[in-house]
């Protein structure tokens, strides 16, 4: 099933056109793939608050929105030898075209887009499908995962897994930074980013791994994570609550919470409370952006993806 015709579903169901059969399919599809419901939540929400009073206003907000797309300067009365690249809608299209519109901004402006790619079989059975998940920078999204795993991705990042998620196995790959409150399963739930794999039960814990970073981080909240280093399969490491584990890429060595201090590549730390209530490697989850002991082209970084801009430093 293409994220099209879920989001020609949901369409039609804001307009009040879909049939019975089209509801129960829309509400089959939120079942089957759970992750669809929150950002089909957020766009319920944003239509019920801001859905035109009238039909004209309906126009003109749809008219502003193609003529934005099309490049077009939009003018409360525009010449009469203008034309612009779309028809007029009929009335009963003023609601399902102005919700598309809304569906398109709603997720351009949260910055969460969902790619699907498989193939089918003779009866349009799904049997192959990978889903991305990405976020740009400047916005953060939350995920249900199928298992009802809870995904929070920060920032230009991007988590990768496939469909039907849980049946089989539980595996994601994430490039960039994401919080996760995994289901606990008799099933692993196993995670691939730059250079190592985690392998947890049922556990909460955040693990940040951009390119352009020479750090890879693990943060463990709750739980135990086992940790296996890609370069070195033969070590593993498994973090307690309030651990932390950080392989540095540039340098190929690990610096783990962990009490073995006689290893010379591995040495101990532990996650930073601020407070009572803010966890420094956490906090973007609640919205807080954090610096603690870091240098200014890691504070730049951060920014950069926080507020979705461009940061150079120049001497004067």
């Amino acid at each position: 099933m293409h994220n099209d015709h879920f989001w020609n579903l949901l369409a039609k169901k804001l307009a009040g056109e879909a049939s019975a059969g089209e509801l129960e399919e829309l509400v089959s599809l939120i079942k089957t793939y759970p992750e669809l419901s929150y950002a089909a939540q957020q766009v319920t929400d944003l239509w019920q608050i801001q859905s035109p009073a009238s039909p004209h206003l309906a126009e003109k907000a749809l008219e502003k929105h193609l003529v934005k797309l099309h490049g077009m300067p939009f003018t409360e009365s525009r010449p009469e030898n203008t034309e612009l690249a779309f028809s007029s809608p009929t009335p009963r299209r003023y609601w399902k075209l102005l919700v598309g519109g809304i569906l398109l901004l709603v997720l351009i402006g949260a910055g969460f887009y969902m790619n699907r790619s498989g193939n089918s079989g003779g009866n349009n059975q799904l049997t192959k499908q990978t889903e991305e998940v990405f976020t740009r920078p400047g916005t953060r999204t939350k995920l249900l995962l199928s298992d009802s795993t809870v995904v929070w991705l920060n920032a230009g990042s991007k988590l990768t897994y496939s469909q039907p998620f849980g049946v089989n196995d539980r595996t994601v790959t994430l490039t960039g930074e994401a919080y996760f409150d995994v289901k606990k399963s008799t099933k692993p739930f196993i995670i691939h980013t730059s250079g190592i794999q985690i392998r947890v039960l049922g556990t909460a814990f955040n693990v940040r791994s951009y390119p352009t970073e020479k750090k890879v981080e693990t943060s463990l909240i709750r739980g135990r994570v086992e940790i296996t280093v890609d370069k070195k399969p033969g070590d593993k490491y498994v973090l307690l609550p309030s651990e932390k584990l950080t392989l540095t890429t540039g340098q190929k060595t690990v610096s783990h919470s962990a009490k073995r201090l006689h290893e010379p590549t591995v040495v101990r730390s532990t996650i930073n409370y601020l407070n009572t209530t803010t966890i420094a490697e956490t906090s973007w989850v609640e919205n807080k952006l954090v610096f603690d002991d870091e240098s200014f082209e890691e504070i730049a970084k951060k920014m950069e993806r926080w507020y979705g801009v461009s940061i150079r430093f120049k001497n004067e």
